[in-house]
């Protein structure tokens, strides 16, 4: 019979470091797979509020509601995005 702290000790030096993309990549279906940048910006609380409310009711994520607006912006400043 084997020890329960050896058991721990194996499954807590277990790697459970996401293989695929995560969970996000997990439920992202259909969409062509680009390579992507993580970054990190802080926003006025009542722009979040708002993105998050618009995020729930439309059944979108932040995510992809934030790629769309960077697109469009950009595209309306006259960006070429190819």
């Amino acid at each position: 019979m084997t020890q329960p702290a050896a058991n721990l000790s194996a499954a807590l030096k277990k790697d459970r470091s996401p293989k695929g993309g995560g969970v996000a990549e997990t439920f992202r279906t259909g969409e062509k797979k680009v390579p992507t940048k993580k970054a990190t910006y802080e926003l006025p609380q009542d722009l979040h509020r708002a993105l998050h409310l618009h995020a729930v009711t439309t059944g979108v994520s932040m995510r992809d509601l934030v790629v769309k607006y960077i697109k469009e912006g950009l595209t309306n400043d006259g960006v070429d995005l190819k």
